[in-house]
């Protein structure tokens, strides 16, 4: 798994791996639901991303058990981002890309995600969400392992989002409404 928590946060005004939500920062929170969606991860296999925030989120990733990488190039995007952290993790393993700001996710929406990919484990398997005429792959993801080299090679700020849409009809599609809404601005956070 690979937690992406590098950003800085610049329209929130505050690091958001450290909102609050249900008593728990979020990092805290997208680490356990990681944890009850798909229980057996465990901590060499579970990796959190840091770049702006980097001391502080990486001693709260620490905390709970997760390894950290840091990304001197977050500043690039979510892509090289998320391929630093692929880097982290044991070649031939599929990955799960979860970013800390998606709060409405559940230990259910996980595992929904995690039997579909089973079903195809070459294939990759992606939440969707949007528009109903128009919905979109996007995270939380189970990338195979067959991408690895196609992982290590993202930049830009779209993360895994180009992959996921070439994949066409060989993408596993799980609607998940939940995944749409992250915390991006103060207006999105009513839990001040």
């Amino acid at each position: 798994m690979v937690l992406l928590a590098a950003g800085a946060s610049r329209r929130m005004g505050r690091p958001k791996p450290f909102l609050r939500r249900g008593g728990l920062p979020l990092l805290a929170r997208q680490l356990r639901l990681a944890d009850r969606g798909l229980p057996g991860l465990e901590g060499r296999q579970r990796v959190v991303v840091t770049g702006a925030n980097r001391f502080a989120v990486a001693r709260a990733a620490a905390r709970h058990g997760a390894r950290v990488c840091h990304n001197p190039d977050w500043r690039q995007g979510m892509g090289r981002s998320l391929a630093r952290g692929v880097a982290a993790l044991v070649p031939g393993t599929a990955v799960l890309v979860l970013t800390v700001d998606q709060h409405l996710l559940t230990a259910q929406d996980l595992q929904r995600l995690h039997e579909a990919w089973r079903r195809t484990p070459w294939r990759p398997a992606a939440a969707v969400y949007g528009p109903a005429d128009a919905p979109r792959p996007g995270v939380p993801a189970i990338l195979p392992a067959g991408w690895r080299a196609r992982l290590l090679r993202l930049s830009g700020d779209r993360g895994a989002a180009p992959l996921l849409r070439t994949a066409g009809r060989r993408l596993t599609r799980v609607p998940l409404a939940r995944a749409a809404v992250d915390a991006d601005r103060p207006e999105d956070w009513p839990w001040h």
